[in-house]
C-alpha cells in the first residue's frame, strides 16, 4: 500500500489532494485513536491508497508513518519553492550534512528508485505544456520515516500551487504509480545462469516458459531477460502469437539518444555479447556511433547471491570495463536485467562522466505502447493481483526480488519447471 501525505499548511499539498480524491473512488473510515490534526479522524482509502491529512507542514510531522496501515512506500504530496518556474518534481530525503531544515545530521532516509523513476515518467507523460519535469538532489529532512519514502511536489510559486492542471497532473502521476495491469512473473532461478549456455539450451527454457505463461491466458509476454531474447524472440512471439516486447531495441534507443561522442560501451552475459544482437539493434537505428561490448559472466552470480559491493566483484568489475573506458565510451548499456544492481558499483569504476543505460524505463513504454495498439489496456477500477513464481527456493528468491521490484512483493510460490515436452508445470 502506498501512503500520501497531505498537509494543511501547504496550498499545493492541500490541492494535490483534492485532485486525488477526485481522480478515483475513496471510501471514508475513520480513526478515532487519534486527533484530526495528526492525521487521524476521516482519512481515505482506495486500492493500493491511504490519503491522511495533517494540520502540521511535512518537515514538522513527527513519525508520519504511524497512522498508515502497514504501508510499502510513503509520499509526501508537497510544493516546490524556487526560482525554478512552473515544474513538476520529486526527491528523497535526508541530509548528507548538517540538519538545517529537519531530520538528523547526515543521516538518510530509505530511497524509492524504482518508483522515482515510474514517477517521473509519468511526470512526463501528465505535465501541463508549460511545466518542465525534473529531480532534486536530497536536500531536507525527515531522515526517518521507517519505509521508502520521496517528495512529490508542484513548484514554484503561488501561481502554479493554484493551478487545477498541474495539481491534477500530480495527482495522476502519483496514481500511476499503482500498476493496472496484473502481472505473472517467472524467474528461472533453478537454472541460472543463462549467459553461459548454448543459445540452444536457453532457446528451449524460453519456448518452456513462454508456453506456460500462454497456457495461463496473459495478453502480453515481456522477455525481461537479453539472453533469452538473443536465443530466439521471433521464435518466442511466432508460436504465442500474442504481443512479445524484448528489452534490447529499447536498450539501444535510449543509448543513442543520450550518448554525446558517439561512442558507447556494453556489458553482457557471454550469450548476449556473443549473438551481436545489440550492434544489430544499434545499427539499425542509422545513427553513426560506435559500439565496444565487453563479456561479463560473474556478475549475475554475484547478485544473485545478494553481492553488490565486494572486493572480489568490484575487482572483476575493473577488469571488465578498463578495455571499455580505454575505447572513451560516455554511456554503458546495461545489458542483463541483473546488471542495474550494480550500477552504484560500476559507476565508481566509469567516474561521473559516463551515463549508465538500463532500458528498463524504455521497455514500460513499449509495453504501454503495444498495449494500446492491440486495444488490451485493462480498465477495471480495482487494484491489479499480481503473481510470482521460482523455479528454485522461492524464499531466496523473494529477498533478492524484493530489491528488484520493491518492498510491495508480497509471496513468491515454487514452480516446477519440466523438460519440453515433459509435461506441464506446477
Amino acid at each position: 500500500m502506498i501512503a500520501v501525505v497531505v498537509s494543511r499548511a501547504d496550498y499545493a499539498s492541500e490541492h494535490i489532494g483534492e485532485f486525488l480524491l477526485s481522480e478515483t473512488e475513496w471510501s471514508t473510515p475513520e480513526d478515532e485513536c487519534r486527533p484530526d490534526a495528526e492525521g487521524g479522524g476521516i482519512y481515505y482509502r482506495t486500492d493500493g491508497f491511504e490519503l491522511r491529512e495533517f494540520d502540521a507542514l511535512h518537515l514538522d510531522i513527527e513519525n508520519a508513518v504511524e497512522p498508515f496501515d502497514d504501508p510499502d512506500m510513503l509520499l509526501f504530496a508537497s510544493r516546490h519553492s524556487g526560482d525554478t518556474g512552473p515544474l513538476l518534481t520529486a526527491h528523497f530525503t535526508g541530509n548528507f550534512g548538517p540538519a538545517e531544515f529537519g531530520g538528523e545530521d547526515r543521516t538518510l532516509a530509505r530511497a524509492c528508485p524504482n518508483a522515482h523513476a515510474r514517477l517521473l515518467s509519468a511526470f512526463d507523460e501528465h505535465a501541463p505544456e508549460a511545466y518542465e519535469v525534473g529531480m532534486e538532489c536530497t536536500h531536507h529532512g525527515p531522515s526517518e520515516v521507517g519505509v521508502p519514502s520521496m517528495f512529490v511536489e508542484l513548484g514554484s510559486d503561488d501561481e502554479q500551487w493554484g493551478d487545477p492542471d498541474a495539481a491534477r497532473a500530480v495527482a495522476r502521476a502519483i496514481l500511476d504509480l499503482l500498476p493496472r495491469e496484473p502481472l505473472i512473473y517467472v524467474g528461472d532461478s533453478a537454472r541460472f545462469p543463462y549467459g553461459p549456455k548454448p543459445l540452444g539450451e536457453i532457446h528451449r527454457y524460453a519456448i518452456d516458459i513462454a508456453d506456460y505463461l500462454v497456457h495461463r491466458d496473459v495478453k502480453m509476454l515481456v522477455v525481461a531477460c537479453n539472453s533469452v531474447e538473443v536465443s530466439g524472440l521471433g521464435d518466442i512471439a511466432e508460436r504465442a502469437r500474442i504481443p512479445v516486447v524484448g528489452v534490447i531495441d529499447p536498450g539501444a534507443r535510449t543509448a543513442v539518444h543520450t550518448t554525446r561522442n558517439g561512442v558507447i560501451g556494453l556489458i553482457g552475459t557471454e550469450a548476449t555479447v556473443a549473438s551481436g544482437a545489440y550492434d544489430r539493434a544499434v545499427a539499425a537505428t542509422g545513427a553513426p556511433v560506435e559500439l565496444h561490448a565487453s563479456a561479463c559472466p560473474v556478475f549475475v552470480e554475484h547478485v544473485e547471491r545478494g553481492d553488490t559491493t565486494s572486493d572480489a566483484l568490484r575487482t572483476a568489475a575493473r577488469g571488465y570495463l578498463v578495455p571499455l573506458i580505454e575505447r572513451g565510451i560516455d554511456t554503458l548499456i546495461l545489458g542483463c536485467t541483473h546488471y542495474p544492481l550494480l550500477s552504484g558499483l560500476l559507476q565508481l569504476e566509469l567516474g561521473p562522466d559516463v551515463v549508465l543505460v538500463s532500458s528498463a524505463e524504455e521497455t514500460a513504454k513499449d509495453v504501454y505502447a503495444a498495449l494500446l495498439r492491440a486495444g488490451l489496456e485493462r480498465d477495471e477500477a480495482h487494484a491489479p493481483a499480481h503473481e510470482f513464481l521460482s523455479t528454485g527456493d522461492p524464499e531466496q528468491f523473494q529477498r533478492l526480488a524484493e530489491i528488484f521490484l520493491g518492498p510491495e512483493l508480497l509471496e513468491v510460490r515454487a514452480a516446477r519447471a519440466q523438460p519440453v515436452g515433459g509435461g506441464s508445470w506446477n
